[in-house]
């Protein structure tokens, strides 16, 4: 398996893992977020990986900007989504795709980077709850949308509401 920047030749594969790996309910509305994000000039600079094995892509990752008015001076992402196909979920894909990338946020500068997710997967890499930055609503399980510094002391005196990309800011995505 190797991991890459996606390109836009790769947005169809995009599409697909996560048709895939959210099934029938959710990945319709999943996928078409993805592809959406990929084309929305109001979520750039983004950092979009794929994880490719066996000539195709199995993993998905983006990262969008971000920002917490009125602390524009932070370097903020949120990660949405983050998809491996089924038959190869369970083997370190998704932890690689996120290591990966916040990683090469960290060496681009970024000093935050924000998810809604579930709590158990993320807090191993770090992500908590514990912040003052609020999502672009109000969220049925607060504790789910969490924060990470990739600069140490970068969340200590930020507070305020996220300010996100054009096609993560319907009330769906949230």
């Amino acid at each position: 398996m190797s991991i890459r920047e996606s390109t836009v030749d790769d947005f169809e594969s995009i599409r697909d893992v996560h048709l895939d790996a959210f099934g029938e309910v959710d990945g319709a509305a999943v996928s078409k977020l993805a592809v959406d994000l990929l084309t929305d000039e109001t979520a750039k600079p983004l950092l979009s990986l794929v994880a490719d094995a066996e000539s195709r892509i199995i993993g998905s990752i983006i990262f969008t900007t971000a920002r917490v008015q009125g602390r524009e001076g932070k370097i903020a992402y949120i990660l949405a989504p983050l998809a491996v196909a089924t038959d190869f979920q369970r083997k370190g894909i998704g932890r690689a795709l996120i290591e990966h990338g916040l990683q090469m946020l960290s060496g681009k500068g970024a000093d935050l980077v924000f998810v809604l997710g579930d709590p158990k997967y993320y807090r191993r890499y770090g992500f908590s709850h514990n912040h003052r930055v609020l999502p672009p609503y109000q969220l049925e399980y607060p504790r789910a949308w969490m924060a990470l510094e990739l600069k140490r002391g970068a969340l200590e005196a930020v507070s305020g509401q996220i300010a996100c990309a054009d096609a993560l800011s319907a009330p769906e995505h949230w």
